[in-house]
């Protein structure tokens, strides 16, 4: 709701606190709002590597077994970038 502005003022900080209540208990969606929020800096301070860790936690919740391909796009281009060392945005 908050991340959207739907029926509330958009606020990315206050999305930011409920996105992190829920990926904190394993949601996925919520895992990578999360990591998206983290990637742009918008209601948290910009972090790549907190990004980083929010999409591969995203990622195994999609993906439980091992050698099953990313279904995570977003975030798997984005662990790409980081292993390159590049901070841009894509």
């Amino acid at each position: 709701l908050y991340g959207h502005g739907l029926g509330v003022a958009r606020d990315f900080q206050m999305a930011a606190q409920w996105y992190r209540r829920a990926a904190e208990q394993g949601h996925a969606a919520a895992q990578n709002n999360l990591a998206h929020l983290y990637l742009n800096g918008e209601g948290v301070a910009r972090d790549p590597r907190e990004a980083q860790k929010w999409f591969e936690r995203a990622t195994r919740q999609a993906n439980p077994s091992p050698g099953t391909p990313n279904r995570n796009a977003s975030g798997a281009v984005f662990f790409g970038i980081v292993e390159k060392g590049d901070s841009h945005v894509v």
